[in-house]
């Protein structure tokens, strides 16, 4: 199951990047995360481990003033041998701006890492609030 990230509102993303190339100016980027197409609306996880902030060094960049400098980590996990699942969570680094989950218009309070929680299952069709981006979640 792929981890793909459509923006829906808000900012835009890695310098409202308007070619797949963009990205080569993000060396983080560059290896973690791809467009899926050319509109570059939606990306695709190539890592387990993504960050999502305002700063240069995230695996996802967001062009947002409301969005903290470093605002959350997605992270997969794999299981099985035979017929492998995929699961996806996300965590708040603790920044002053929370990140929330919307599922079925519901909000859902994201936890801060503490090293030691997954943090909150991410659902197909999940947004996510961090400031005033959002984020859907889509899980193939």
């Amino acid at each position: 199951m792929a981890l793909q990230i459509q923006l829906l509102k808000g900012g835009t993303w890695f310098s409202d990047a308007k070619t797949k190339e963009a990205l080569n100016a993000f060396p983080n980027a560059k290896a973690a995360v791809e467009f899926v197409d050319d509109s570059c609306n939606t990306l695709v996880a190539k890592n387990m481990v993504l960050t999502i902030g305002r700063q240069k060094e995230n695996t996802i960049v967001l062009d947002d003033n409301d969005v903290s400098r470093y605002g959350c980590i997605l992270q997969g996990e794999v299981s099985g041998w035979i017929r492998k699942s995929e699961k996806w969570f996300v965590k708040d680094t603790g920044a002053r701006i929370k990140i929330i989950v919307w599922r079925n218009k519901r909000p859902i309070d994201v936890p801060v890492d503490d090293g030691v929680s997954k943090g909150v299952s991410l659902q197909d069709g999940d947004e996510l609030l961090i400031g005033t981006t959002v984020l859907k979640i889509i899980l193939k």
